[in-house]
């Protein structure tokens, strides 16, 4: 199972947005970090979820596939927050790219993993 984690928003042991993994191993959950995640979600891509929530779509964007043979694996990705955040200075000067590290509208982006 891939999935974003995330929790407390990088502070008291959680995690900003990171791409993670899970393996079910003799009955025991262990959970892979691939790409960890450097700040928070800062973005304007939320949107209205049930009951009247704003909810940010990076983690709508994953998806996962097995390709057999010598060369193949098992092939995921998921959305994690890749860039530190800039200065609110660096921001504005930037045109809201912070050096061309985001989007205007959202800090977040793709991570593509390999298994073999």
């Amino acid at each position: 199972m891939t999935f974003t984690l995330s929790g407390d928003e990088g502070s008291n042991g959680g995690y900003y947005p990171s791409t993670a993994y899970v393996m079910f191993i003799d009955g025991s959950t262990i959970i892979h970090i691939t790409a960890l995640g450097k700040s928070p979600q800062d973005g304007f891509t939320e949107y209205l979820s049930y009951p009247s929530l704003m909810r940010p779509r990076w983690g709508d964007y994953s998806w996962v596939i097995y390709v057999p043979g010598p060369h193949g694996g098992i092939f995921f990705a998921t959305n994690y927050i890749q860039d530190p955040n800039c200065s609110d200075h660096a921001y504005i000067n930037s045109n809201g790219s912070c050096g061309g590290t985001r989007d205007p509208f959202a800090n977040w982006g793709s991570s593509v993993n390999v298994l073999r």
